[in-house]
């Protein structure tokens, strides 16, 4: 036994080297391609990442498009100021901005406070202004639905303008008030 040993055992010896070599270079295999995966995965989020902020700026871009015509749509429905020189029944009003610009303009006590509301947002803008026109007839742009970004207050009692309210039912500005 110890004769076939001496004899087999540089031949076992090598099988064994050759054994461990392959299994060593399925390893460094497996690892590698373990790597290049978790490559590959990162590489597709961070595409993917990408996708999304493009996707985000377009839809961004494409709804301050739509605002931009909705205000030049409302700029086109805004009442013109009352006249009280004329007989017109008036609201007198003084807006402070928040840039702390002030504004003071007339409105027509029948219509809803969402005038006021209006005409704040196209001063501060700057459409109102501009003479930029909207050009896509007398519907609002479809599919947008504008909402204000800020509350208008009256300070004394301080309370919150309604929306939908007549100018006329408010006290702290009919005939005459502070925003």
């Amino acid at each position: 036994v110890e004769a076939i040993l001496v004899k087999k055992y540089p031949s076992l010896l090598q099988m064994i080297e050759e054994r461990q070599n392959i299994d060593r270079d399925r390893h460094t295999r497996e690892q590698q391609d373990e790597r290049f995966r978790d490559s590959l995965r990162r590489d597709q989020e961070r595409e993917r990442q990408r996708d999304e902020a493009r996707q985000r700026e377009q839809q961004a871009r494409e709804r301050e498009a739509l605002k931009k015509q909705w205000l030049l749509w409302r700029k086109s429905k805004l009442h013109p100021e009352p006249n009280k020189s004329q007989g017109d029944d008036v609201s007198r009003i003084a807006i402070r901005l928040d840039n702390n610009e002030r504004k003071i303009r007339n409105f027509s006590p029948s219509l809803p406070v969402e005038e006021i509301y209006a005409y704040v947002e196209l001063v501060q803008t700057g459409i109102l202004d501009s003479d930029e026109q909207y050009q896509y007839g007398t519907s609002p742009p479809a599919g947008y639905q504008h909402q204000y970004k800020f509350k208008l207050i009256i300070p004394v009692p301080r309370q919150e303008l309604d929306l939908d309210t007549l100018i006329g039912d408010e006290l702290g500005i009919y005939p005459s008030g502070n925003i």
